[in-house]
């Protein structure tokens, strides 16, 4: 298990960077944390010429000693593909949105309250098509200056899950499940464990990508 923390200012830059940059892990890379289910000849889904779009935002904020922090939010229970599962903030994009990254703020706004001015994107990272749902989520990364004041929408979020980036960052979290689905059957997944929550599906893959752009910091 790692004792390391994660400097905001530093975790900050080097997502600056990166970003910037586009370098981000390959698809064999970010495979680690794929349900077998989404992998077809060693390749994730692909998604069909006109899916459902849709983005979420990685929120990256500081503690008052500059360790970095960012949260998840466990969905309301309801009759869908992702009912009563841990997310990341995000949604639909609308058609009066002007681009995918003012969804990824809408939402997260919508979502968890924390105003749109207080939030600043970083950068995109590699999209997800998630089969169950038919939607194509197009994840951001973005920060806060300082630790929003958070104010949940009950209707969505059943809690607000916050996890330090150092959990993300320990292997010992990267673990496996049996999940029975909504088809009722078992499967063998990868999860985060994350806060004693079970994290898995697209949201694992999104941050599975994040810890990979973070692994060498």
């Amino acid at each position: 298990m790692s004792n390391q923390t994660y400097s905001f200012s530093k975790v900050i830059r080097h997502l600056e960077t990166q970003l910037s940059l586009a370098d981000l892990p390959s698809e064999q890379d970010r495979l680690f944390m794929a349900p077998y289910k989404r992998i077809v000849n060693g390749k994730l889904y692909q998604a069909p010429p006109k899916p459902k779009l849709s983005a979420v935002l990685i929120l990256l904020y500081p503690t008052a000693n500059g360790e970095t922090l960012f949260s998840l939010m466990l969905r309301e229970t309801y009759k869908g593909a992702h009912s009563g599962q841990v997310s990341l903030p995000g949604g639909r994009h609308e058609k009066s949105d002007p681009h995918f990254k003012y969804t990824a703020l809408r939402e997260t706004n919508e979502e968890f309250g924390v105003p749109l001015e207080e939030m600043h994107i970083l950068g995109k990272i590699s999209e997800v098509y998630i089969p169950p749902s038919g939607f194509l989520v197009k994840p951001f990364v973005g920060y806060a200056k300082e630790a929003p004041r958070f104010n949940i929408d009950p209707r969505e979020v059943k809690k607000r899950i916050e996890v330090p980036l150092s959990e993300l960052m320990d292997e010992s979290r990267q673990k496996d499940t049996l999940l029975e689905l909504q088809e009722g059957y078992k499967v063998k997944v990868p999860y985060f464990d994350l806060q004693n929550e079970v994290v898995w599906g697209a949201t694992a893959l999104i941050l599975g990508e994040l810890h990979l752009i973070l692994k060498n910091l």
